[in-house]
């Protein structure tokens, strides 16, 4: 009897199962380092100071499984996750506590992310409601409308700072930005000023990101008013953001 056991102290160290069902157990300091589960069910079970280290899972299923101070294969565990996206949401909430009480925080970044992803697909297939599950739960104008604005709102974090997790990508979302506003700008800019005379429209970039930096532009290229606002507001939003990414290294440590 498999299913809805307490396991405490289990040693299968490089050990092979075969259509094992586990489902609803409780593994409390198992080692199963090196371990090989194939096909095997982990519905709802629950691992306590465990090692998975080196195990591998080929079509297991951990539905509702949850790890306490486990030690695991960060890819090799979001391989096996459930493919709904809610469930899969979930089990990667619980995936990055767990990385984070055993300090694991290169993993935890990784189960981040793989959970924005979650979070995106579910947004996504709330707001097409092409599945019965959300046709039921979606269904009307304001769930769809909460649905869109959570999944547009993901996008767009994605696309300015990668969810906080990718710092380079704030760099580059800034120089986008200042990039598309240099070139509205010089709408403006040009008629009055002279092509030769914005080297080559280089001098009105330069306006924009003295602009966005603060640091004293030269007013000679200066176009929209609108267009200084929001280069002002840009930074100081990248400056909130570059503080959280930079807080949240630090705390790593």
């Amino acid at each position: 009897m498999l299913q809805h056991h307490r396991f405490d102290d289990m040693n299968a160290n490089k050990a092979e199962f075969i259509d094992c069902d586990f489902s609803y157990s409780v593994f409390e300091r198992a080692y199963f380092h090196s371990a090989k589960f194939m096909n095997c069910k982990f519905i709802g079970c629950r691992f306590y100071d465990s090692n998975l280290r080196g195990a591998s899972f080929p079509g297991s299923d951990f539905r509702y499984a949850t790890f306490h101070r486990t030690l695991l294969e960060t890819r090799e565990i979001i391989a096996i996750l459930p493919q709904e996206p809610n469930l899969k949401r979930d089990s990667l909430q619980n995936l990055r506590a767990n990385a984070a009480e055993i300090g694991n925080f290169a993993s935890q970044r990784e189960f981040v992310l793989a959970e924005i992803n979650a979070a995106i697909d579910h947004e996504l297939r709330a707001l097409r409601g092409t599945e019965d599950y959300y046709r039921r739960k979606y269904h009307g104008f304001f769930p769809k409308s909460q649905a869109a604005l959570k999944y547009f709102g993901l996008r767009f974090s994605g696309l300015l700072w990668g969810h906080g997790e990718r710092p380079l990508l704030l760099v580059f979302s800034a120089a986008t930005f200042v990039v598309a506003l240099s070139l509205i700008n010089a709408w403006s800019v040009l008629p009055r000023v002279g092509w030769e005379a914005t080297g080559s429209g280089l001098k009105v970039l330069g306006y924009c990101f003295d602009q966005f930096w603060d640091a004293a532009p030269d007013m000679t290229y200066k176009g929209y008013p609108l267009v200084d606002y929001v280069l002002i507001g840009l930074w100081y939003l990248y400056i909130g953001l570059f503080i959280s990414i930079l807080f949240k290294s630090i705390s790593h440590r």
